[in-house]
């Protein structure tokens, strides 16, 4: 279990590789539920199928009808899959959706009102709301790390996994830069993604794998 919240909400998250797997209750009554998944929370996005208020931005998200069986994942670029019982339960490639497989992700679980406009249970979030503002903020996304693949892996093999050191790798590094994972800012200053952090990255890659 990843985390709970103050109505039961409980979000499950799992890893094999660069396939995420995330799990919530189906939604019950008439409450609409979302996982949301994010690379980056530090911006909004507005609130999913046209609920109230806003939303910690997201990369992908599984919404869930409570008038009906629906489940299905919105805006993911990578290979997704979906199934729905007592839980509702989907994978995602991470490798697909960013362009390489991060340390790690923000996840959470969010109910709104079924109608459109509907709002935001807190009672239905999973962590906890902080403040009960009707939106979901970033801090009310639970920080997922990822196990490393099996058999380890080397700093500069970061599209694969695979313990090889290609263009592919070197590729996803300039998308990890212009995206400003964190796991790109390799050097000093902190925060910033600069020429400093792909000279330090290509030096690595040099190197290759042991």
């Amino acid at each position: 279990v990843l985390a709970t919240g103050p109505g039961g909400a409980t979000l499950w998250a799992a890893n094999d590789g660069s396939t995420l797997y995330v799990a919530t209750q189906a939604p019950t009554g008439d409450l609409d539920r979302f996982v949301l998944v994010s690379g980056d929370a530090s911006s909004f996005n507005a609130a999913p199928w046209g609920k109230a208020g806003s939303a910690a931005r997201w990369d992908a998200f599984i919404g869930s009808e409570s008038s009906n069986d629906y489940a299905g994942w919105f805006d993911q670029s990578g290979a997704a899959t979906i199934a729905r019982g007592v839980v509702v339960e989907g994978t995602i490639d991470l490798d697909g959706e960013f362009g390489s497989t991060p340390t790690d992700v923000l996840i959470g679980v969010a109910s709104y009102g079924t109608n459109d406009g509907g709002v935001l249970d807190p009672a239905g979030q999973a962590p906890s709301s902080v403040n009960n503002d009707g939106n979901v903020d970033g801090a009310e996304l639970a920080l997922f790390v990822l196990d490393p693949p099996p058999g380890g892996s080397c700093d500069a093999d970061v599209a694969g996994a695979d313990s090889i050191v290609s263009a592919g790798d070197v590729v996803a590094f300039e998308r990890m830069v212009d995206r400003r994972d964190p796991n790109a800012d390799l050097r000093p200053p902190n925060s910033v993604w600069d020429i400093v952090d792909v000279l330090e990255y290509l030096e690595r890659a040099e190197s290759g794998c042991p």
